[in-house]
């Protein structure tokens, strides 16, 4: 049996049809008309659909029945293999717990310090007008302050590049202190580990008094520990009942 060839489901109706078929000629379009970003050939596309005619239309209407009943035929097939589904990610998931005690980045630019410092008096601004919640708010700031002229801005671009170098340098220590803390840590739990090996080594040697003369005789704790951490994975005849 013939393996049929994988075809592509088809989407966005005659429309998507036209639009892949006309893309580099509507990119060239949206580029004269000044239109610029991802969205820029879509809405180009946009303009020039609604301005054509039923038919105009009706070629690729047909173009898109076809491409349809051609998937429609290859979902009936042999050789179908049904697209995996993406994994929605749930609420938390692969997302980084955020460090409450870590220095806060500042953010915004400018605009972001010129929001702080008047964010109260916006704040009133808009409950006099009967305005609530963060949206009236962040409109008024920013029209107020693509309103300022550039020396007027000056002063909290300013500030905010002296908060960001202060941030850089506070994120550095914050991190260094976290990694000094976390091999702390690690020293805290080797030194425990090795103080129940000793513990268990002696239990080991009260049993089993022939294997003393393996090692030098521990005379402090400290040497107990290093006698532990030698001979802890070796003595597999104690291992049975000490471990």
């Amino acid at each position: 049996m013939t393996m049929a060839e994988a075809v592509k489901k088809p989407a966005g109706g005659a429309f998507g049809q036209w639009l892949n078929a006309n893309r580099t000629n509507l990119a060239e379009q949206a580029k004269k008309d000044g239109l610029t970003g991802v969205t820029a050939v879509s809405k180009k596309a946009g303009e020039v659909w609604k301005t054509m005619s039923a038919a105009d239309k009706a070629p690729w209407e047909k173009k898109f029945k076809e491409a349809q009943a051609a998937f429609n035929a290859y979902k009936s097939s042999d050789s179908y293999v049904a697209a995996e589904k993406k994994h929605k990610r749930g609420k938390g998931d692969d997302k980084p717990k955020k460090d409450k005690d870590a220095p806060k980045k500042p953010v915004g630019g400018g605009c972001g310090m010129f929001s702080n410092e008047k964010r109260e008096d916006f704040t009133k601004a808009c409950e006099a007008k009967g305005e609530k919640g963060f949206g009236p708010v962040a409109k008024m700031t920013g029209e107020a302050y693509k309103a300022l002229s550039e020396a007027q801005k000056k002063p909290y671009e300013d500030k905010f590049k002296k908060a960001m170098e202060e941030y850089q340098v506070a994120i550095v220590a914050y991190k260094a202190k976290e990694a000094a803390e976390g091999a702390a840590a690690d020293d805290d739990e080797n030194e425990m580990a090795l103080r129940m090996k000793a513990v268990q080594l002696k239990k080991i040697f009260a049993e089993f008094p022939e294997l003393a003369h393996q090692v030098p005789p521990a005379t402090n704790e400290d040497e107990v520990k290093v006698v532990a951490f030698r001979l802890y994975g070796a003595v597999d005849r104690g291992s049975s009942k000490v471990f």
